[in-house]
């Protein structure tokens, strides 16, 4: 490698590190902003009145590096339902494909970084690199200024120890590896690790109850009356 392609690669991984930090500090700004703002309807929430409200979502299948795409788009379908389903019954909000379409795959293969990703302080790390700038520029987009942003769930090949990863409010996006799509399942047989890293993006965190959607490898798909109202407090999650 010459000394142009050197310094052509540094200023490159110093712009996806400066992106990704711009991006998760506006997203934690405008996270905490909705939230602040959307307080009297948290209270309402509390009291039992809860609207319908809305959340955008796309799912994207990565390709290896030969171009075959992880899994195909039909038997990601389970996964999406039952997440529509417990958001629908558990919090009143209706998932919306963004577009019109549900479930796309990418075309051409993704980088490794993208394909095998870390979780926890590992996809902190990851966001300001190969992997964070490969997911940001295949986000699906939509809102005013975060307001309503879309969830994008990428399906990657591994999430090392885990079936899925979500960085809550600092990122769009979520990852969920192939094994993940298959288990755990609810109690219908359907894959819920979709649904469950969908709702650590919209504030829930874990919640040791086999019977609870938030119990990171139990059957649950049930949400208590004050997880409803967190999650209908994102700013992923609104009446537009």
């Amino acid at each position: 490698m010459g000394f142009f392609d050197s310094v052509g690669d540094f200023f490159s991984d110093a712009y996806d590190a400066v992106r990704g930090g711009v991006e998760e500090a506006w997203n934690v700004v405008t996270e905490a902003a909705n939230r602040l703002l959307g307080l009297p309807d948290f209270l309402a929430c509390l009291l039992g009145i809860h609207p319908r409200k809305k959340l955008r979502l796309r799912v994207l299948i990565l390709r290896d590096e030969h171009g075959r795409p992880l899994m195909s788009e039909r038997d990601v379908l389970p996964a999406v339902e039952l997440a529509k389903d417990v958001f629908r019954d558990q919090c009143n909000v209706r998932v919306l494909a963004v577009g019109g379409v549900m479930v796309r795959t990418l075309p051409g293969p993704a980088p490794e970084a993208a394909l095998k990703v870390g979780c926890t302080w590992d996809a902190w790390r990851e966001d300001f690199g190969a992997a964070g700038q490969y997911f940001r520029d295949n986000l699906a987009r939509g809102g005013f200024l975060g307001y309503a942003r879309p969830i994008t769930v990428f399906i990657v090949c591994d999430v090392r120890n885990k079936t899925g990863c979500s960085l809550g409010p600092l990122t769009d996006y979520v990852t969920v590896d192939v094994p993940g799509m298959a288990s755990p399942t609810a109690p219908d047989g359907r894959p819920r690790t979709l649904a469950h890293e969908v709702a650590h993006s919209c504030g829930l965190t874990h919640r040791e109850d086999p019977n609870n959607l938030m119990e990171p490898s139990g059957p649950g798909t049930t949400l208590t009356g004050w997880q409803e109202c967190v999650f209908r407090n994102s700013r992923h999650v609104t009446y537009l």
